[in-house]
């Protein structure tokens, strides 16, 4: 008759149990992470979960899962800490919080470029056509008076709308190529110089920085390390640059709060919050967190603004546009129906 394990001997079922939900919970994580992640980024994190489900080490797919390269960063340093699955989680809401704040700025941008190339291409059509449509040589037979400061005035606009035209698609193509071909930083280097919608831009990637800066401290990374571990972390994106110099000052002896407020992403608006860091007991997870939400109200009421503003100057814009394309064509067309009037 077998016997019965004795009481030493029956707990040995524990460690099983407490290896398999927290293998669950790791892999649960990475799917909570996939529903906000970056549509490329989807896929890698539901394969993951799914290979740790079926028991492969986390250690072993950050190093041998090919994946995007922003989130291989992210990854294996993720691997450093504590707790690296609730880290990436955290961080992809920070991003997606991040990413809602970016969107906002886009559209503000992207409606007002539309409108306006929109508007361009209709006058040079309008031009073109009118110019194709109707012989305005045969007006000088007709009596008209100043005929050459017309069509003068009808060439001159024509050569405004294909310039303002030229500026639009070289400035669309530029942009395209940095954004396709350029380094992951150089399209948040440029967007953030534009006037107006630049120092929301900046805020917004600051507030991600910061962010950033919460989650190491709050799995426990020491004050002295923690810029560098933030910079690694942000490696092959669009703020590694930024990362990297704010960690370098850091390792140089500047406090962290003086290391941020002298970023290019800082100015003299934010830089107060920053510097605030450095006057407390410690830059604690609450002080940079607390400091990262700032940033983003900040950020927030800007936009608010501008979808006052711009709308305005979206009109005046496109509304001087038109009238300039159609006004040339008025003045010829106006004595013609005088001349039309006097007859009948």
């Amino acid at each position: 008759m077998n016997e019965l394990p004795s009481a030493d001997e029956s707990p040995s079922v524990e460690p099983i149990l407490i290896d398999s939900g927290a293998i669950t919970l790791d892999a649960l994580k990475l799917r909570l992470a996939a529903q906000i992640a970056p549509a490329r980024w989807r896929s890698t994190l539901e394969r993951m979960a799914t290979r740790i489900e079926a028991g492969d080490s986390l250690e072993m797919l950050a190093t041998t899962t090919t994946m995007p390269r922003e989130l291989e960063c992210l990854c294996k340093e993720a691997m450093r800490l504590p707790d690296p699955t609730r880290f990436i989680l955290d961080a992809l809401r920070g991003r997606s919080e991040v990413r809602t704040n970016w969107n906002g700025l886009a559209s503000l941008i992207g409606y007002p470029l539309a409108m306006l190339m929109f508007a361009v291409l209709i006058g040079t059509a309008f031009s073109y056509s009118a110019r194709g449509i109707v012989d305005f040589s045969g007006l000088e037979d007709l009596g008209i008076r100043g005929f050459d400061y017309i069509q003068a005035n009808i060439e001159d606009q024509q050569h405004a709308l294909m310039g303002v035209g030229m500026v639009v698609i070289w400035t669309a193509l530029a942009l395209l190529t940095v954004a396709l071909a350029g380094p992951p930083w150089a399209w948040s280097a440029i967007v953030g110089g534009f006037i107006i919608v630049g120092r929301p831009l900046r805020w917004v990637s600051l507030q991600e920085i910061l962010y950033r800066f919460h989650l190491f401290a709050e799995q426990g990374v020491a004050d002295g390390s923690i810029g560098r571990a933030v910079a690694r972390s942000f490696s092959r994106s669009s703020q590694a640059m930024v990362a990297e110099s704010v960690a370098r000052r850091i390792e140089a002896g500047m406090p962290v709060g003086r290391a941020l407020a002298n970023s290019m992403l800082s100015d003299g608006l934010c830089s107060p919050a920053l510097l605030l860091l450095d006057e407390q007991e410690a830059a604690t997870s609450a002080n940079f967190l607390r400091s990262s939400r700032l940033l983003g109200q900040l950020a927030e009421q800007r936009c608010r603004v501008l979808g006052m503003i711009l709308p305005v100057l979206l009109l005046l814009i496109v509304g001087t546009i038109i009238w300039a394309t159609i006004s040339c064509y008025i003045m010829v067309f106006l004595p013609v129906v005088s001349m039309i009037s006097a007859l009948s």
